[in-house]
C-alpha cells in the first residue's frame, strides 16, 4: 500500500527541477493532500510482484525488488542505470527521490517523478506509466528506459521472464571482406570456369542525356491554377487510404488533404485543386528529370510530399569498357564513398533544391571479365528512390531531398512524419568464382541521401549484420527518414538476408522470408559452432518454412529484436498481425493451413494446424481477439478462429459456400465484407470454374455460426478488379453507407438462355461501381462511373480500353465523390452520382 500511496502522490505533487528539491511554505499541506488523495484512489491501481529480468544472459538482482503496476514492469531507476553501465545523477526532494538523469554515448535521458514522458536528447518520449517513489527509491518503466539506450527488451512467454540485450549483440556482424566471402561462398554464388563462354545480349536501357540526367524530380510545370490562391486543407470529412493498421500509412497512387488531390499519373506527379468541385484545376504537373524513374506511390504530410518508385544506376564492380576488350572490373571499396561505377563523384547542385546530378548510364551491356574467370550480370542495378517535395506553394512543388537505396522495394510505410523504406538488394550483380579470385569480393549495398551529400556510399561491413540460419545472396535494407527533421540523415540498417512480405504495426516491423528448401549456408549465432560445409535446409514436413524477423521502430531507425520460424507460407501482409505484444501469422502448408502465435522473443507459444487439408488460404483478416481465414478448393470455407488465448487458438465456427474471397474488410466488429469470385462446378468433369466478381456481407456476431447475409455478383468469367490484389483500391465508409471500387466488367453472350461457364465474356465496362451498404438491405448498386467517352468505347478493342482513362481509385471529400484515372479526375455528387465537374489531362 505504501508504494501505491507514493504512486498517487507523484501524480498530484509539484516537483522541482533535477537539481532542486520539492517543497515550499505549504509543502506539508501538499503532502497531506496528496496522501489523502492517494488513499481514496489507490484501489484503481493493480500491482503485483516483479518479474525475473535477464541482461545479456545474467539475471539481475534488483534490491529493492521490481514491481508491476497495471501490467507495466517498474524497476528502481538507479539500479537499472548501474546495471546498464550508464552515468547517472539522481536528485531527491524533501520526502523522496524525484528525478534521475542518465547518460551513455550521445544519449541523455531524464525521468521525473509523476511525468508521463521522459526527456531523451530534448525530445519527449511517452511512458506507459508515470515514475513513482517507494521509500527513497524512484521507480521507472523498464522497457522505454532501456530501449532509449539501444537495448532490446522482450518478453519470453515460455520462461515467463523479461530479457534485455544490447541491440546489436543479438546479431553477429559481417565485419570484414573475408567474412563476407565466407558467408556467401556457398550461398548461391555462381561458380564458373574459364572454359565457359557467356554471350551478353544488348538489353540497353535508354540513357538520359546529360541535360536530363537529374536524379531528382524536375521543375513543376505550372497548370492553369497557378495563379489561384492556395486553398487550406479541409479538416476532417475526406477519405484516406485504406490501410491495414490504423496510424500506419501506406503509400498509394492517390492522396488527398481535402483541398487538393495528389496523384501519380503515368510518369508525372499531378496536383489538382478540387475545391470547388465544379472548378477543378491542375495546380502543377511535375515531370521527373530522371528518365529511368518509375513512380509507384506517394505520401503527403502537411506541406511535404514524397514520391517513391524505382530507378536504376550503374551496377557495382563494373565500369564501362569497349566491347570485347576484356577490361578488368573495378571493385568498389566497401567503406568509401562512390559516385557511380561509370565516373567520378558528381557535385551536389548549388541551388539547394536537393537535386543531384549523376553520370549517364553506359550505352549498352558490355562484356566484363576478371582474369581467367567469367563475370556476368546487369550493367545497371535497381534502385529504390524517394523524392521529397516542399508543396507549401501547391502551384510550384520544389524537390528538397532525394533518398536512394540499392534494390527493389518490398514495402514502405509512414508513421507520423517518419517514412520507412524496405528493399531487397542482390549481393551479386556480377557473379564470379569467389574461391579462385581473391580480389572479387562482392560490393556492399550502397545508398545516397542528398541531406548528407551527393555521393553514393557503401554500407560499412562492421555495421552489416547477418541472420543465423540459411544465408541467401541478398541484402535486406531498411531505411528511415523524418520529414519534420530534414537535417537528420537517412537511418539505414543493412542485413545479409532478404525478405518477401512485410507487416508493420505502430511499434514493430516484421519481415517474412519463406525458404522452399534446397542447399544454403547455415550460420549459427555468435559462439555456436558452424557447420563444416553448405548444409541442406529441409523445410518442415517436406514443405516450406517461413522465417519472420521482428524489428523495433525508433523514430526512423530500426532495431533488430528477434526472429522466429513457422511452417508454411503466408499469403500477404494480412496473414500477419500484432496484438497485445503477440505476433500472429497464418500460413498454408502441404498438409493444410495453420495459424501460429509467437511471443516477443518470436518463440511459438500457440498453434492451430491442419485446417482445410488440400486447400490454400485465399484471404486472412485479424480483428482483435478473432481471426478469419478463407480457404478454397471447391467451396469457400470461412473460418472464425478465437485467438483471445494466444497459447490455444481454436476454431469457433465455419461457413462453406460457393466462391471465394480474395480480400476481407471489416464492416464493424461483428461483420465482414468479402471481395472475390463466384464459382460453379462443371457437371461433366467436376472442375471448379471461377466466374464474375462476388461481394459478400458476412455476419460473425455468432462466431460459431457465420452467416452470409447478402451477396452481389458483377459480370461473368474474366471480370476483374484491382481490389482483388490491392486493398488500397477500396473506398468504404460505414457512416456514409458508401462502398466503391474500380472494376473491369466482362459479359458473356447467352445462347438459348444459357451461358457457358467456360466462356470468357467480352469487355463491356470499366469504371467504379458505387454501392449503398447497410445491415438491413445489404448492397444497393447506386450507379456506375466511367471516364471513358462514347468515342473511347468505340475505339476500344475486344480486350482493352484506353489505359489513360481506366479508373484506379475513388475517394470522397465532403459530399463529393471523386474518381481518378491517369488521365482524368471526375467529381460526382455523392447523393445523386450526377457529374459535378471533370478535368481531363490525359494528353498533357
Amino acid at each position: 500500500m505504501r508504494r501505491l500511496l507514493f504512486c498517487m502522490i507523484a501524480l498530484v505533487t509539484v516537483f522541482a527541477p533535477l537539481s532542486g528539491a520539492a517543497g515550499g511554505a505549504s509543502a506539508e499541506g501538499k503532502r497531506g493532500a496528496a496522501v489523502a488523495f492517494a488513499a481514496e484512489t489507490a484501489e484503481r491501481f493493480t500491482t503485483g510482484p516483479g518479474l525475473p529480468v535477464w541482461l545479456n544472459g545474467k539475471e539481475l538482482d534488483f534490491s529493492p525488488p521490481a514491481a508491476t503496476v497495471n501490467g507495466t514492469l517498474f524497476v528502481p531507476a538507479v539500479r537499472l542505470a548501474a546495471a546498464l553501465g550508464l552515468q547517472h545523477e539522481a536528485a531527491g526532494g524533501e520526502y523522496f527521490m524525484n528525478a534521475m538523469k542518465a547518460t551513455s554515448g550521445g544519449t541523455t535521458v531524464t525521468v521525473r517523478l509523476g511525468d508521463m514522458a521522459m526527456d531523451r536528447n530534448g525530445e519527449q518520449v511517452p511512458l506507459p506509466g508515470a515514475p513513482y517513489a517507494d521509500d527513497d527509491w524512484l521507480y521507472v518503466p523498464l522497457r522505454p528506459f532501456a530501449e532509449a539506450f539501444g537495448y532490446n527488451v522482450r518478453w519470453d512467454e515460455l520462461k515467463r521472464e523479461v530479457v534485455m540485450e544490447k541491440e546489436w549483440e543479438a546479431l553477429p556482424a559481417v565485419g570484414t571482406e573475408a567474412k563476407l566471402k565466407e558467408l556467401l561462398g556457398g550461398a548461391g554464388a555462381g561458380e564458373f570456369d574459364g572454359s565457359m563462354k557467356v554471350t551478353m545480349m544488348d538489353q540497353r536501357a535508354a540513357a538520359p542525356s546529360p541535360a536530363a540526367a537529374d536524379a531528382d524530380g524536375g521543375a513543376a510545370k505550372t497548370g492553369s491554377a497557378s495563379a489561384a490562391p492556395q486553398a487550406a486543407a479541409t479538416a476532417g470529412d475526406y477519405s484516406q487510404t485504406n490501410v491495414q493498421v490504423a496510424g500506419v500509412d501506406e503509400g498509394d497512387l492517390v492522396k488527398t488533404d481535402g483541398a487538393y488531390l495528389y496523384q501519380i499519373s503515368g510518369r508525372r506527379l499531378v496536383l489538382t485543386r478540387i475545391n470547388p468541385a465544379a472548378e477543378m484545376k491542375v495546380a502543377a504537373a511535375v515531370q521527373f528529370d530522371d528518365e529511368l524513374f518509375a513512380p509507384r506511390e506517394l505520401y503527403v504530410d502537411g506541406d511535404k510530399l514524397v514520391v517513391i518508385g524505382r530507378s536504376q544506376k550503374p551496377g557495382p564492380n563494373v565500369k564501362a569498357a569497349p566491347e570485347n576488350t576484356g577490361t578488368p572490373a573495378a571493385r568498389a571499396q566497401p567503406d568509401a564513398p562512390v559516385s557511380s561505377a561509370a565516373g567520378p563523384a558528381a557535385p551536389a547542385q548549388a541551388s539547394g533544391t536537393g537535386t543531384i546530378a549523376v553520370q549517364p548510364l553506359p550505352e549498352k551491356r558490355v562484356p566484363i571479365s576478371v582474369p581467367n574467370k567469367i563475370v556476368f550480370g546487369p550493367i545497371v542495378t535497381g534502385v529504390t528512390k524517394a523524392i521529397v517535395y516542399d508543396i507549401a506553394d501547391r502551384s510550384s512543388p520544389k524537390p528538397v531531398r532525394t533518398v536512394e537505396l540499392d534494390g527493389n522495394t518490398i514495402a514502405t510505410r509512414k508513421i507520423g512524419s517518419v517514412v520507412y523504406l524496405v528493399a531487397n538488394a542482390p549481393a551479386y550483380n556480377y557473379r564470379v568464382d569467389l574461391k579462385a579470385s581473391s580480389d572479387a569480393a562482392p560490393p556492399t549495398p550502397s545508398y545516397r541521401d542528398s541531406a548528407s551529400g551527393s555521393d553514393w556510399r557503401n554500407a560499412k561491413l562492421p555495421g552489416i549484420r547477418y541472420f543465423p540460419g540459411p544465408i541467401r545472396p541478398n541484402y535486406l535494407l531498411i531505411g528511415g527518414f523524418d520529414l519534420k527533421h530534414p537535417e537528420r540523415p537517412l537511418a539505414l540498417s543493412s542485413f545479409l538476408g532478404s525478405g518477401q512480405t512485410v507487416y508493420v504495426s505502430d511499434k514493430s516491423l516484421y519481415v517474412a522470408q519463406t525458404n522452399y528448401g534446397g542447399s544454403a549456408v547455415v550460420r549459427p549465432f555468435a559462439g555456436e559452432p558452424a557447420p563444416a560445409a553448405s548444409t541442406p535446409v529441409p523445410p518442415d514436413n517436406g514443405g516450406p518454412k517461413t522465417t519472420v524477423y521482428r524489428f523495433r521502430l525508433d523514430g526512423g531507425s530500426v532495431r533488430f529484436a528477434a526472429q522466429g520460424d513457422v511452417p508454411g507460407t503466408p499469403l500477404n501482409q494480412f496473414s500477419m498481425d500484432e496484438y497485445d505484444d503477440v505476433f500472429r501469422i497464418a500460413t498454408t502448408r502441404p498438409d493444410g493451413n495453420a495459424l501460429y502465435t509467437l511471443d516477443e522473443s518470436m518463440q511459438t507459444i500457440g498453434r492451430l494446424e491442419k485446417l482445410a487439408p488440400g486447400e490454400r488460404i485465399y484471404s486472412a483478416r485479424f480483428m482483435g481477439s478473432r481471426a478469419y481465414l478463407v480457404t478454397f478448393r471447391q467451396v469457400d470455407p470461412l473460418f472464425a478462429i478465437d485467438v483471445s488465448d494466444p497459447r490455444s487458438p481454436a476454431v469457433l465456427g465455419a461457413l462453406k459456400i460457393p466462391g471465394y474471397s480474395d480480400y476481407l474488410h471489416p464492416y464493424d466488429a461483428t461483420h465482414l465484407i468479402g471481395f472475390g469470385k463466384e464459382t460453379v462446378q462443371d457437371d461433366k468433369t467436376g472442375a471448379v470454374l471461377y466466374q464474375g466478381m462476388k461481394v459478400s456481407l458476412f455476419d460473425v456476431s455468432d462466431v460459431t455460426r457465420p452467416v452470409e447475409l447478402f451477396k452481389t455478383n458483377i459480370g461473368d468469367r474474366g471480370t476483374e478488379s484491382d481490389l482483388l490484389r490491392d486493398h488500397k483500391a477500396l473506398l468504404f465508409s460505414k457512416d456514409k453507407g458508401l462502398l466503391a471500387f474500380p472494376v473491369s466488367v466482362r459479359e458473356a453472350q447467352a445462347k438459348d438462355g444459357y451461358k457457358d461457364p467456360h466462356q470468357y465474356g467480352a469487355l463491356t465496362f470499366q469504371g467504379a461501381y458505387v454501392y449503398h451498404i447497410d445491415l438491413q438491405a445489404g448492397f444497393e448498386l447506386r450507379g456506375r462511373i466511367t471516364h471513358l467517352t462514347a468515342q473511347d468505347q468505340l475505339k476500344a478493342g475486344y480486350d482493352s480500353f484506353d489505359p489513360a482513362y481506366v479508373i484506379k481509385r475513388a475517394l470522397y471529400v465532403g459530399d463529393t465523390l471523386y474518381t481518378v484515372s491517369d488521365g482524368a479526375v471526375k467529381a460526382s455528387d455523392l447523393a445523386t452520382l450526377g457529374e459535378v465537374g471533370q478535368l481531363r489531362f490525359g494528353d498533357r
